[in-house]
């Protein structure tokens, strides 16, 4: 329960439904799941590629660097362990949308304010899948500054994309996710045990931050 005062306040209702009915359908086993994360992680990788192509560098061949951040991001260890291990169909599910949204960011132009509905509604339904989408419409709002980029304008006009009405929905619906994500857990924090994350909890300084950046250090 998440209002226990030993849960660690992990809601991801959406992940836990997809797994539900995978073993309904075809069992507990391990080879399907792997095979699902697969193809999620395929499917992120042409996402991110079409992002790349999008982004169109100053460079006459983006085609190019597209499809050298693309394969980038298939091999990379941070990315491949979310398809190894079962678990990681959270992440990759997050993922999708993240860039989905990313993507959503570039057709502004087409679609108008359905843009924004639509990806107000992907945060809405990520925070479900992974609590950490709450940062896409963030995401959208620097991709959108650095596509305009309005950075290198003065700061006058700076400030008023910054305080524009659809970063302020972005705004008031983000702390409303959020809002509503503390309520469903009684706003309580977690309270995590040694055996959830015993380098965290570790008595060592030392011991805590070597361990950290040990990790940074072999993904690099």
């Amino acid at each position: 329960s998440l209002l226990s005062t030993e849960s660690h306040k992990s809601y991801r209702p959406l992940t836990t439904l997809i797994f539900h009915l995978e073993y309904s359908n075809f069992g507990f086993r391990a080879k399907h799941m792997k095979a699902i994360n697969l193809l999620l992680h395929c499917i992120n990788t042409l996402l991110v590629w079409q992002l790349f192509r999008k982004l169109r560098f100053e460079t006459t061949d983006y085609n190019q660097v597209a499809a050298v951040a693309a394969t980038i991001f298939a091999m990379h260890p941070v990315h491949t362990e979310a398809v190894c291990g079962v678990v990681g169909r959270a992440e990759l599910i997050f993922c999708t949308l993240y860039l989905v949204a990313l993507l959503l960011t570039y057709q502004r132009a087409c679609l108008g304010a359905c843009t924004d509905v639509l990806i107000i509604l992907l945060t809405a339904i990520g925070i479900f899948f992974k609590e950490t989408a709450i940062t896409i419409p963030s995401a959208c709002i620097f991709l959108e500054l650095a596509k305009s980029q309005v950075f290198i304008h003065p700061w006058q006009a700076q400030l008023k994309f910054i305080w524009s009405f659809r970063n302020a929905v972005y705004a008031i619906a983000t702390v409303t996710i959020i809002i509503f994500r503390l309520w469903l857990q009684d706003f309580q924090i977690p309270h995590f045990k040694p055996m959830d994350n015993p380098i965290a909890l570790s008595d060592d300084l030392l011991t805590r931050i070597l361990s950290q950046n040990y990790l940074y250090a072999i993904n690099w």
